[in-house]
């Protein structure tokens, strides 16, 4: 009995090792050398993430931005350090000690999407995360997450973990068209990433996990029983005395809309389109 277990095992880890394979010779083949592709797509010590355009009226204030997409870039020294804790505890709490890839996220997904027999859960690290969002798209197949292991191996090749944590900070979907923290912060809240409070960070970090279910101008209930889990986890973890978690449940959170600045997505209008190239 035990003879032919072992035999099954074996078979089962060469069919799996044939599929492992299988699949990187097929991406190998769709894509150039990843250390290539990551220099050709972003030129990763000069990023430029920020496309606007301002329109300014005879006093020199604006009047219309157009953002393609919304997205504010800020520095690290710039992002503060709670925030950075809320992302890292919640998403990838083995940051600065992996090279890229969570070995037991990828076993833990491997076991519930087996279970499931479709990818349910990602285990991606944030590195994996910021792959992407700069080159892929968002379709649960086998073969995009083995790209998004190679790219997540090239950057960190090439950059140091806090350029990567703020690459990430600056690109996630935080809903309605805007994307990095500075950005969420000014349009939900109108003012800076650095001026909010603990409470209003971990309601915007409870957005990008899932953002049309925790829209907050849709779903304002899903979003802030998120932010509630978050101040615990943050609790849990020793960023927050008792009191402070408590105190910051209770902050009431007022999500106001853009400031009357008129925003429009690129595209939206070609008559302002060819308005803006005159």
């Amino acid at each position: 009995m035990k003879t032919i277990f072992g035999y099954f095992f074996t078979a089962v880890l060469m069919a799996l090792a044939i599929y492992f394979f299988y699949f990187a010779n097929q991406e190998a083949q769709h894509v150039e050398s990843f250390d290539k592709v990551v220099e050709k797509k972003i030129p990763i010590h000069s990023v430029d993430l920020s496309q606007e355009s301002k329109f300014l009226d005879q006093n020199g204030r604006t009047f219309l931005e157009i953002r393609n997409p919304y997205r504010i870039v800020v520095s690290n020294k710039d992002i503060p350090d709670f925030m950075k804790e809320l992302f890292l505890q919640s998403e990838d709490r083995q940051f600065y000690e992996h090279g890229g890839i969570d070995a037991f996220a990828v076993l833990r997904a491997m076991i519930v999407n087996s279970h499931s027999h479709q990818i349910e859960q990602g285990g991606s690290t944030i590195t994996q995360q910021l792959a992407r969002n700069l080159y892929l798209n968002y379709n649960k197949t086998f073969s995009r997450k083995l790209s998004e292991v190679f790219y997540a191996y090239e950057l960190e090749k090439k950059l140091t973990k806090d350029q990567i944590l703020n690459l990430y900070l600056n690109t996630i979907y935080f809903q309605n068209g805007v994307y990095g923290v500075e950005a969420a912060s000014q349009f939900y809240f109108q003012k800076s990433v650095k001026d909010l409070t603990k409470a209003q960070m971990a309601f915007l970090a409870a957005i990008p996990n899932n953002p049309s279910l925790y829209n907050p101008l849709t779903h304002f209930a899903n979003t802030k029983k998120r932010q509630e889990r978050l101040i615990d986890l943050m609790k849990k973890n020793g960023f927050l005395t008792a009191e402070e978690a408590e105190a910051a449940k209770k902050e009431p959170i007022t999500v106001n809309y853009p400031p009357p600045t008129l925003r429009l997505e690129a595209g939206a209008s070609s008559d302002l389109c060819v308005f803006a190239e005159r």
